[in-house]
Order: C-alpha cells, then sequence, then structure tokens
C-alpha cells in the first residue's frame, strides 16, 4: 500500500555508467573481503591474489618473448615489476612526475649479472635508485605494456580510474613511436573485475583496448583482439590537460606548426577536481561561540533566542587583592576597587616553561653574579646565530647529480669523504650542487688540506649517482660565489 507521501515506483532500471561501474566493482571486491581498507573509487584495486596473477603472466609466452616491458606504478602490478627485472628484460616505469614531462624510467640488467645481485634490484627503492631517466622519443620499442583496470570485460574493453590519464600516456607513447602496432597490452586484476560484457556505447575510439587478461586463477586471451587506441585527438584534450602535461604543450606546438588546425576542448566543471572537504581542527582547538552581552547570561537578540548550541557558563573569578600605594608598608591589603590598582595578570604557562620568569635554564645561565656572590641582573638576550659566518675563500661545483638523488645523500658522501664545507647550495633539480669553502687552520688528524688542491683530491673518489656518463664532476669555480641566477642552459655567477 503506498501513500501519497511516498515517492513513485519507477520501473526504469539505473542508467549504466563507467562511474556506476566503477562503485559496484569495488563495492563487490570490499564484500568478498578481496581489498582492504577504505574505498577509492578513483584509485587501482590492490586485490589479494596479485602475486599469482603476475606469477600466472610470467609464464606466458608473451612475456617469455618479450623484450622490453613497460608497467605502471600502481602498487597491483608491483609483482609484475620485480618479475620483469627477475627476467633480466628491459623494464620501463611509468612514473606520473616523469611521464608527464615526457619521461619514463627504464632499467636494464645486464645478462652477465648474477643472480643475488638482481635480487637486489627487485625492491622498490633500488628500482627508483637505478632507474634511468630516458624520453619517450628513445629509439628503444616497447613489446608490452601493462596496464591496472578496476573493470574489464573479455571482449577486451577496459575501465580505468576515470581521469583518462592512462589513454593519454599510450596516446603520447604510440606518438613518440615508442609504441607500435605490434604493442601488446596486458592488464592483472582479480576474477571479480572481469565481466562477460558491458554496453558497447560507454567506449570510444580513443580508449585502450587489452588483448592479455590475467587473473589469478585464468588467462584470458581477447579474440578478435581490440581495435587500437586512435592515438592523440586535440578536440578531446583540454588547455587544463595542457597544464598538467608539458610533453603535450611541446607535442602540440610541433603539430601546430605542421600546420593542424584542430582547436582544443573548452575547459568544463567535469573535467576540474572536486575540492576535498576542509578539514576541521580539533575539538579542544575550536572556538566556543560567545554571547553577545559579553558575560555569562544568555545569549542575546544579537545572536537569536533560538540558537541551538548555548555556551558554556564561566567560573566566577576569585576576587583578587592587591596593595595599595599607603599599604607598602605592611598595613593590611584593600580589596579591589576603583582606586585600587590589578596586579598584572600571570602569563600563561606552556610545557617545559619555569612556573616563575627568570627561572628557567636559560635565565639562570644568563645571570651574572655580583662580587658578593649575590646575582645580578639577567644578561641581555644576543639574537641571531652565535657562531659567525665564515667568509667564503673558494668554491667548487658538483655537477651530473641523478635527479633522485638528496642533499643528505651529498651530505654523507662528503663525510666519507672528509670533507667539510661551511656552506652547501643545492640545486638537484638541476643537477649539481655548490660547495663554499673557508680557509682555516690546518685540520688534525687524516683530514684533507683546507685548499682547492686538497680538497679536490679528498673528493676523486666521490660516491654520489650520477645522471648519464661515468660519475659526478668537481670543477673549482673561478670566484666566490655571492650570488646565483639559475637558467634552464646556464648557471650565471
Amino acid at each position: 500500500m503506498t501513500t501519497s507521501e511516498d515517492p513513485p515506483a519507477s520501473d526504469s532500471p539505473a542508467e549504466v555508467t563507467k562511474a556506476s561501474i566503477r562503485k559496484d566493482t569495488w563495492a563487490k571486491l570490499q564484500a568478498d573481503s578481496t581489498v582492504t581498507g577504505n574505498i577509492y573509487l578513483n584509485r587501482i584495486p590492490y586485490f589479494k591474489g596479485s602475486d599469482e596473477a603476475a606469477q600466472r603472466f610470467a609464464e606466458t609466452e608473451e612475456f617469455k618473448n618479450a623484450k622490453s616491458i613497460c608497467i605502471n606504478a600502481d602498487k597491483a602490478q608491483e609483482s609484475v615489476q620485480y618479475l620483469t627485472v627477475q627476467a633480466k628484460k628491459t623494464l620501463l616505469i611509468q612514473i606520473p612526475l616523469f611521464i608527464r614531462k615526457g619521461l619514463v624510467k627504464c632499467i636494464q640488467v645486464p645478462d652477465d649479472l648474477p643472480d643475488d645481485q638482481v635480487q637486489k634490484l627487485t625492491t622498490r627503492t633500488a628500482i627508483g635508485a637505478h632507474g634511468k631517466v630516458v624520453p619517450l622519443s628513445d629509439e628503444r620499442k616497447v613489446d608490452i605494456v601493462v596496464m591496472g583496470s578496476i573493470a574489464v570485460t573479455k571482449q577486451g574493453q577496459r575501465i580505468g580510474k576515470g581521469e583518462g590519464f592512462a589513454d593519454i600516456e599510450y596516446a603520447m607513447m604510440q606518438k613518440q613511436g615508442m609504441l607500435t602496432p605490434d604493442t601488446i597490452v596486458v592488464t592483472t586484476v582479480h576474477d571479480s573485475q572481469v565481466f562477460d560484457s558491458l554496453p558497447g556505447e560507454l567506449f570510444k575510439e580513443h580508449d585502450v583496448g587489452v588483448n592479455l587478461i590475467v587473473t589469478p586463477t585464468q588467462v584470458i586471451r581477447v579474440s578478435p583482439n581490440p581495435p587500437k587506441s586512435s592515438g592523440l585527438n586535440w578536440s578531446l584534450l583540454s588547455n587544463r590537460r595542457l597544464k598538467i602535461f608539458p610533453i603535450l604543450r611541446q607535442l602540440r606546438e610541433k603539430d601546430v606548426s605542421a600546420g593542424d588546425t584542430s582547436e582544443l576542448k573548452e575547459d568544463s566543471d567535469v573535467e576540474s577536481r572536486p575540492r576535498r572537504p576542509r578539514r576541521l581542527p580539533p575539538r579542544h582547538f575550536r572556538s566556543r561561540p560567545r554571547s553577545s552581552t559579553g558575560g555569562d547570561g544568555e545569549v542575546g537578540e544579537e545572536h537569536g533566542e533560538d540558537q541551538e548550541r548555548t555556551p558554556r557558563p564561566r567560573r566566577a573569578r576569585r576576587p583578587r587583592q592587591s596593595k595599595s600605594e599607603g599599604d607598602e608598608e605592611g598595613g593590611p591589603s584593600g580589596t579591589e576597587g576603583e582606586g585600587t590598582p590589578r596586579k598584572p595578570r600571570r602569563p600563561r604557562r606552556f610545557p617545559g616553561q619555569a612556573r616563575f620568569p627568570g627561572q628557567g635554564p636559560r635565565q639562570r645561565s644568563q645571570r651574572r653574579d655580583t662580587e658578593d656572590g649575590q646575582e645580578g641582573e639577567p644578561r641581555p638576550r644576543r639574537f641571531g646565530r652565535g657562531r659567525p659566518r665564515l667568509p667564503v675563500d673558494f668554491s667548487l661545483r658538483v655537477g651530473n647529480i641523478a635527479s633522485d638523488v638528496r642533499v643528505r645523500d651529498l651530505k654523507t658522501a662528503l663525510a666519507e669523504c672528509k670533507v667539510k664545507p661551511v656552506n652547501i647550495k643545492w640545486f638537484g633539480q638541476n643537477g649539481f650542487a655548490l660547495l663554499h669553502f673557508a680557509r682555516m687552520e690546518a685540520q688534525a688528524g687524516d683530514a684533507p688540506a683546507n685548499n682547492v688542491d686538497g680538497v679536490l683530491t679528498a673528493l676523486r673518489d666521490l660516491k654520489l649517482a650520477a645522471a648519464e656518463g661515468d660519475g659526478v664532476t668537481v670543477e673549482p669555480l673561478t670566484a666566490p660565489v655571492t650570488r646565483i641566477e639559475v637558467t634552464n642552459e646556464i648557471t650565471a655567477v
């Protein structure tokens, strides 16, 4: 029985979209305890059995015949990366920070490398440290591309995270010549992510199709092969996409100079990412609503009488007593009144602070004793750094530094060489660093002499990852550096 207040029943089924398929797939995976943690509709599921799926893929003929494999950086495909390195194949990883600039990480394992050394390269940290950055326009060709998916059909139709990045990255590699028509597209998913069929109108010509589907229990070879992606279509890309991918701007400029007259897509609200909700501070940091009267009574008319939350009544203050000017000799103290000055309010004491001012360890150390042994006035606090900076006598430039090296790695390497500059200017994003030295007295022990020749001799065995070539370069500057201007090609001093 229905009433007039009940909504009318709808016989039409809910509209099937890619977003609804992602939501249903994630719900199914979490209901089956296939994934743990929260639901992220715009993430590739890290499912249970990803290691078994990667091992099953490594046993296929496609994997055995491939020489170079390109894999995305999702957690679900991490085991495929390890097996690729163990098989001594060329591994290319699509890291978002690099692929947007037209670069990929490449690890090429030598054939004569012992197995125990290859095992060390299979860790996530080692892959990032030993990988070489190569452009998409490199001459090497990719035999297999491994992609993550949220849902996939047995006809090779794939649904990703919904941001279109995988399709754009595939089209960029296809345009740069790294992918060929013979490149095989593989995805490793859970069996719950495989659908028999989905509406064909959901998929467009620029969507990347899958040739091989590997699950923890089966291998599905799509037949016939799905159509290849149509490549970069500028009418489907907006200026926002070009801002995210700098390599797209370069490819766009080349096509425009070659006579391409296609226009970009207009930015829309659908493309813009939703803003994250503003996080409220902890409850004990939130300000309490105050009454309009400024006292402890009821809320006045200014805030409304029907306010949901009323302020908590404050505790009544204890009346303070202070000595008047006439009672300083020991007479009875008067109460607070119009003619009696109030005592200054004691400042709030934070954890670690002395209870009374002037009694902390810093204040006690700054007091100086008088001749009769009594404490005198506290010393004035000296602001600024305690130790003056020494003038720079000479500077060295350490160049050809790899992009993944951090300043702490340089400090560790300098400590091993027993070289201690007075200042380090780090320009790791540009591949170099400046070491400033000051002439000091001779150092004790086996430390190198603090001059240009002595420091250069000590830095001859500097152990630091290089961007290209045999190693890093160390060269002196003609004059001490006082102001540095960094450009794309030259460093002006």
